[in-house]
């Protein structure tokens, strides 16, 4: 999630991550192509290097888009 893990690195285009998982541009399109209005990201990968302070920084960026983390309760 995001294209500047920790400590700085930057995930380029033909990282092999890329291709396993989904770029945050591409959760927010497949959200605005079927009309979902709030998404939460779950299993977390860990190569990704962010911490709760990073995802929170990140859900700033966009407006429909919350990562989980232990113990969200969730209301439908």
């Amino acid at each position: 999630m995001g294209d500047v893990l920790k400590g700085g690195f930057v995930l380029k285009n033909d990282n092999p991550l890329k291709e396993e998982l989904f770029t945050l541009e591409e959760v927010d399109g497949i959200r605005k192509q079927y009309g979902i209005g709030n998404v939460i990201i779950t299993h977390l990968e860990e190569d990704w290097g962010k911490s709760y302070d990073d995802y929170r920084a990140l859900e700033k960026e966009w407006d429909s888009i919350r990562f989980a983390h232990d113990g969200m309760k969730v209301q439908i």
